[in-house]
């Protein structure tokens, strides 16, 4: 038997789906609407956040000219698991971050881990650890040969 529903896991992936858009286009205040308002945890290569006023300040600064602006989240092998009950959900996933201008992918192989709960507003995450997979980093690439006309 399982804890959570088809519909569950649907909504579950919704959030998922939701929390990229948001960084995608910007939405601060909606990015942080996929966040309970307390007892959050935020891990990141980037830092570690415990309350909800300093994830919102660290996406601030991210997603107006900083290292999200002009990116795409691209998420992919997303799998939920069953938390301890039916209010609790763990979701593991790995994405890639395309940038929008040269349409690169500039940052590969990173993990992410999150708690997700159930709140009167619908599924919410409560933790997230993003992990870099070193083994997948892009390779330098070999710049061409400098011409000069004669």
């Amino acid at each position: 038997m399982t804890l959570i529903s088809a519909n569950d896991r649907f909504e579950i992936l919704d959030l998922c789906s939701r929390y990229n858009r948001c960084i995608d286009n910007g939405e601060e205040d909606a990015l942080m609407d996929c966040w309970v308002k307390s007892g959050l945890s935020f891990e990141s290569p980037k830092g570690k956040f415990t309350n909800w006023d300093q994830l919102r300040k660290y996406f601030s600064k991210e997603l107006h000219g900083g290292s999200l602006s002009g990116k795409r989240q691209v998420l992919f092998n997303v799998v939920v698991r069953e938390g301890a009950d039916v209010d609790h959900a763990f979701v593991d996933s790995e994405y890639i971050v395309i940038d929008t201008q040269t349409l690169m992918v500039i940052e590969t192989g990173a993990f992410k881990n999150d708690k997700v709960i159930r709140t009167s507003m619908g599924w919410s995450f409560q933790s997230r650890t993003q992990k870099v997979d070193k083994s997948l980093q892009p390779k330098t690439q070999p710049q061409p040969a400098e011409v000069h006309p004669n």
